[in-house]
């Protein structure tokens, strides 16, 4: 056979599932640049494996964690005397209220990944994400820990991965969360103490000698660090599951089942069977299940028999590629040990019986290179479901086939088949299968469709025909499932209550995957067995009613109280934010009036800016009216030298005063102020020629030149003196 396309290396897959126990292993990752850079190689591929298991299966973990915490808190809650204390903060605790919480494993482990904020969290804690206003804290977990937290809980709850021996399922959830009380209280215990204990020596003599022993400091929560969450969680999947991919249960089952999911099934993104028939058209579709009941029921898995455009419609649905196959492999040998994927097993693997295989991996190959046959009902049923949506309809009875039947079946006749009960051409197609010791063709029957079964009953009408002479029996009733052919006539003829009996047997062996050995048996099993076998599979059906009822009203409860503590913890949520949005609107209000007090104060610094400003500017203005006095007034008799004794002798009439000739003679000695007096001579002297008070005199001559010129030039403006110096009215030669 010749399944397989161009674009597939079978040599390169083939040596990948073909190797001796001297070649290395395949497929664990080695980068340790991660969040779990601290753990051996062992470690990282145990979690890795969890995580990649798992991946797609994360969403809602996080609520039956929470939820089977709450349960558990619930069946024995942390106590005060006879005082049940909430599983959610009240406030106000007293001292021995707090210590009950902080020495409570599951409300422990509860605070720890559900209270946000964690209000029982030490002030001072590290390794925690707080809030800006309120400053509370949550224990920083971050994402590949939390995933990790999930996938142990799903491999706690599934059966990938069995528990080791010495955990049953309880006591390794009872164990998780122990892990999970510790990291929330990690860095309490960072303190140590001595203390007196009974130590045994080296020689045998036990002595009480004082040790250090690390304790609870007793206080708030401080959680763990990311390190030690990853150490903590790896030392728990280590210890309680079993990490050897070689141990984990794996059968021709499981495999079949993998190939299936991963290369049978849709899946975005992949190149999958399934995914190759959504995209054909009516057409295309119809063409294609003509060549797959050809391919299986007529030509009975003969590839190379098939037309060419049989062959190449059979092709374009295989559509994976070697690194599809590859990748899937690998991830086989991850999950299930290279050991019985790659290297050959003491016992071969066997499939359907009659086929047998050197390891898990040839079959994964065998499966690829056919899917077809292996495969047939899913994907004909997946074609017929897009020719149903696509608007196409499927013929309740199947094509007749263009060999010549005739020939083949020495003069039987189609009517002859066409007539027949399908049912008990199935029966009868079974017993032909039994007497020709054909396994596979017995596993095709079990399950086949109305159409395969006509058409095996075409193909087989030769053999039909002559049985139904040999046997005597009539072509239009059905034929007991015997194990020998011929029948007696006192031989009991079964009714068709016991027959319906046999088959609902039957078909729940087949439901429930068992082997052909045991379907074998029950087709010829005492009908009394068959009685007994149905009543067991109805009580079973019975209990597993009950069962799921019960789980029912237990996912009921669940919910309820999941919704419950949801509503409860909605309640505190919006309590808490209602808190943290008073406490942001009090933080801006009083940032408001420290920004009001600033403008103030910075408005009265303008203020004083602005009336220095203004008093500097009057002074600059009498400065400046000053100044351009004095430019007025001196350049006018810089020009010349001034006599004072000129003066004296122009004005000496006016002089007459005692003390008017001693000012003078004291103005004589400061030939500085000769300009003043010369240049107002007239009207100083009209005004001084009346006197000068000894007060007056004595004040003028302590003053200094420069106060003595202001004090002149003051002196004529009081008094109203001309200014206009362009035409002086004395002029000293």
């Amino acid at each position: 056979m010749s399944a397989h396309g161009p674009a597939i290396d079978w040599k390169a897959l083939q040596q990948l599932v073909t190797k001796d126990s001297a070649q290395v292993r395949i497929g664990f990752r080695t980068d340790s640049e991660n969040s779990m850079s601290g753990l051996n190689h062992e470690q990282r591929s145990m979690i890795e494996l969890l995580n990649d298991t798992y991946d797609k299966s994360q969403e809602g973990v996080d609520a039956q964690i929470k939820q089977f915490l709450i349960a558990e808190y619930h069946k024995a809650p942390a106590c005060v005397g006879s005082k049940i204390l909430p599983l959610e903060y009240a406030g106000h605790y007293t001292a021995a209220e707090l210590q009950a919480y902080y020495q409570h494993p599951v409300h422990t482990a509860y605070r720890y990944l559900f209270c946000a904020p964690n209000l029982w969290m030490s002030p001072n804690a590290r390794y925690v994400t707080r809030d800006y206003y309120s400053r509370q804290g949550t224990a920083d977990i971050n994402n590949y820990e939390k995933k990790t937290l999930r996938s142990i809980w799903l491999a706690l709850n599934g059966d990938i991965f069995p528990l080791s021996e010495a955990y049953s399922r309880e006591d390794a959830k009872r164990l998780f969360i122990q892990i999970l009380a510790g990291l929330g209280r990690s860095h309490n215990w960072d303190q140590k103490r001595w203390v007196t204990r009974d130590v045994k020596g080296a020689d045998g003599v036990t002595r009480r000698m004082q040790v250090q022993e690390e304790y609870d400091d007793r206080e708030g929560d401080k959680p763990s660090c990311s390190s030690g969450v990853s150490q903590r969680l790896t030392q728990f999947a280590m210890l309680t599951l079993q990490q050897d991919a070689n141990e984990r249960k794996l059968d021709a089952l499981d495999v079949q089942t993998i190939f299936r999911e991963q290369m049978i099934a849709s899946q975005p993104g992949k190149n999958t069977l399934f995914g190759a028939i959504e995209k054909m058209d009516l057409k295309t579709l119809e063409q294609l299940k003509e060549a797959l009941d050809n391919y299986v029921a007529v030509m009975c898995g003969d590839f190379d028999a098939l037309e060419k455009e049989e062959k190449q419609l059979l092709k374009q649905i295989q559509c994976y590629t070697t690194r599809d196959l590859e990748s899937a492999l690998r991830n086989c040998i991850e999950n299930f040990g290279e050991m019985r994927f790659a290297q050959k097993l003491k016992d071969p693997v066997k499939y359907r019986e009659y086929m047998k295989f050197d390891n898990y991996g040839h079959l994964f190959l065998h499966f690829a290179r056919d899917p077809w046959n292996a495969f047939y009902e899913p994907i004909n049923e997946q074609i017929e479901k897009r020719i149903v949506e696509l608007g196409g309809k499927i013929a309740s009875h199947p094509h007749e086939v263009e060999d010549d039947i005739e020939d083949i079946a020495t003069g039987a006749e189609i009517a002859d088949i066409e007539g027949r009960d399908v049912e008990m051409l199935r029966q009868q197609l079974i017993e032909l299968a039994l007497v020709d010791l054909n396994m596979s063709e017995l596993d095709t029957l079990m399950t086949a469709s109305e159409a395969i079964i006509k058409q095996k009953a075409r193909q087989n009408a030769a053999k039909l025909m002559a049985n139904a002479k040999t046997d005597t029996v009539p072509l239009n009733e059905p034929i007991s499932v015997v194990a020998t052919i011929e029948t007696s006539e006192h031989e009991h003829k079964p009714s068709q209550e016991e027959e319906t009996i046999r088959e609902q047997v039957i078909q729940h062996a087949i439901n429930n995957q068992r082997s052909d050995y045991t379907i074998m048996r029950l087709l010829d099993a005492p009908i009394e067995q068959i009685r007994e076998r149905w009543n067991e599979i109805q009580q079973e059906s019975q209990r597993a009613e009950a069962a799921r009822q019960a789980e029912a009203a237990r996912q009921a409860e669940a919910a309820r109280q999941a919704e419950a503590a949801r509503q409860a913890e909605a309640a505190r949520q919006a309590e808490a934010a209602r808190q943290a949005e008073a406490a942001r609107q009090q933080e801006l209000a009083r940032q408001a009036e420290l920004r009001r007090q600033e403008e103030a104060r910075q408005a009265e610094l303008r203020r004083q800016a602005e009336e220095a400003a203004h008093q500097a500017e009057l002074r600059r203005q009498e400065e400046a009216r000053q100044a351009e006095l004095r430019r007025a007034l001196l350049p006018a008799f810089s020009a010349a030298r001034h006599n004072i004794a000129s003066v004296k002798s122009d004005f000496a009439a006016l002089f007459a005063s005692s003390d008017a000739q001693q000012f003078l003679a004291y103005v004589n000695t400061k030939e500085e102020l000769v300009n003043i007096l010369n240049q107002f001579s007239l009207k100083i002297v009209q005004h001084l020629a009346g006197g000068i008070k000894p007060t007056m005199k004595v004040a003028f001559e302590s003053m200094n030149l420069q106060t003595q010129q202001a004090f002149l030039t003051k002196f004529a403006l009081q008094r109203g003196l001309d200014l206009s110096v362009s035409q002086p009215r004395v002029r000293v030669l």
